[in-house]
């Protein structure tokens, strides 16, 4: 990399930090420019929903300290935008119009979170415009989750909408907070992306008990409000519900505006190869604004790894992204819960093991007899080994002997 002036990394989540921390593994010397419209450092993004009732333990939530930045050569620009790329004369400009020049460049700008088109009061709902409206929330940054902490001070009811994973961990934390809580799900089912018909029964019936109201193949299409402050919902059902919090957590969709117009190639994300290199040589793309082999992963451990490939290929390693598969744990509602694997559960090729005593339930998935991913509901001590056996292809004979189930 003698050629190499300066790497710089738009964006400091799971993604550029991980590549960061890969090129350090190979390079010490070649500097580096971690770039971030947040005011912090690389925090824990899955611990936000936890923020919103609970004080920041620094040292846990932050993944770095200060001096770890020092100690490995790394600057940071924090609270800075980046407004343009030029890839022609390898160079970026800021929202303070400053322009900076690199030899390779890394984007992992990240997602913001999907708001659906919903009618609110004389507008209608939007990505764009939610903030307006007082009451009305979505958790995608610190300041996000701290605007929510300082509601719930005044709040007595809340409706979460999606049954996804980080929409049930904020339910969970308000009903703990003693709010009264709904949550309302489009799907007929909860999880249906990483638990089967017969796992999400099982969630389902376990939530029920967690005091948490699941609101199941519904949807809103009316807020109700009152000079801009949320009052209430219309479902589609008919039902009408008053509350005073309205927290959006129905999926996300990828930061693409500053690639497109830097001319890179972009579907429903950045696409990169396996090398995470995307269409313009020297530029690449991880984490959750990048698409590859047709996906967008969109979760931290995705975001991790594709941050290693990129870190590794852009000092000269020959790193491939390939074989990966997605898990989710879940310690909420009173449920514990692991998934992994990426699976149709509609596939007529896959065979299954299943275990289950009441609300104990465990699942392997298994095409041309090589381990495809499990699930574990209540004791998810065998995660560990269905991550094993997912790398190896662990066989159902094999799996058989494991004690997995």
């Amino acid at each position: 990399m003698e050629d190499c002036k300066r790497i710089i990394v738009i964006g400091n989540g799971a993604a550029g930090l991980n590549a960061v921390k890969s090129i350090r593994n190979s390079d010490k010397e070649t500097p580096i420019l971690i770039i971030s419209k947040e005011e912090y450092r690389t925090y824990y993004r899955p611990q936000l929903s936890s923020l919103i009732v609970k004080d920041m333990q620094e040292k846990r939530f932050y993944v770095q300290s200060p001096e770890w930045y020092q100690e490995n050569n790394i600057d940071e620009l924090l609270g800075v935008e980046v407004k343009a790329i030029d890839p022609k004369k390898k160079s970026i400009i800021l929202n303070t119009n400053e322009e900076l020049d690199y030899s390779k460049l890394i984007i992992a700008t990240g997602s913001y979170n999907f708001i659906p088109p919903i009618k609110a009061g004389n507008t209608i709902l939007s990505s764009d415009n939610y903030r307006s409206f007082e009451g009305i929330y979505s958790i995608k940054d610190i300041k996000d989750a701290l605007e929510v902490k300082e509601a719930l001070d005044k709040a007595q009811t809340a409706v979460v909408l999606g049954g996804g994973l980080l929409g049930l961990e904020a339910a969970w934390e308000m009903k703990q907070k003693g709010l009264n809580v709904k949550v309302i799900e489009f799907f007929p089912r909860l999880l249906p992306k990483q638990l089967d018909v017969e796992g999400s029964r099982i969630f389902e019936d376990i939530a029920s008990d967690s005091g948490v109201d699941i609101i199941l193949g519904d949807s809103i299409t009316e807020i109700v409000m009152e000079n801009s402050t949320l009052r209430g919902l219309k479902l589609q059902s008919g039902k009408e519900i008053s509350c005073d919090i309205l927290l959006c957590s129905v999926g996300i969709r990828c930061n693409l505006k500053l690639a497109e117009a830097a001319g890179v190639e972009i579907n429903r994300g950045i696409v990169v190869n396996s090398k995470m290199e995307t269409s313009i040589p020297g530029i690449y793309a991880c984490g959750d604004c990048a698409e590859v082999n047709g996906m967008v992963y969109g979760n931290w451990m995705a975001s991790i790894e594709m941050g290693k490939i990129a870190g590794e290929n852009i000092v000269g390693n020959t790193s491939l992204f390939e074989d990966f598969n997605s898990s989710l744990m879940l310690n909420s509602l009173g449920a514990k819960i692991f998934s992994a694997g990426n699976m149709n559960f509609e596939d007529q090729e896959i065979v299954q093991l299943s275990f289950r005593q009441g609300r104990q339930y465990k699942k392997l998935f298994f095409k041309e007899n090589k381990l495809q991913g499990g699930i574990l509901i209540g004791n998810i001590g065998s995660m560990a080994k269905i991550n094993a056996g997912m790398k190896s292809s662990m066989t159902k004979e094999e799996a058989l002997t494991s004690g997995i189930l």
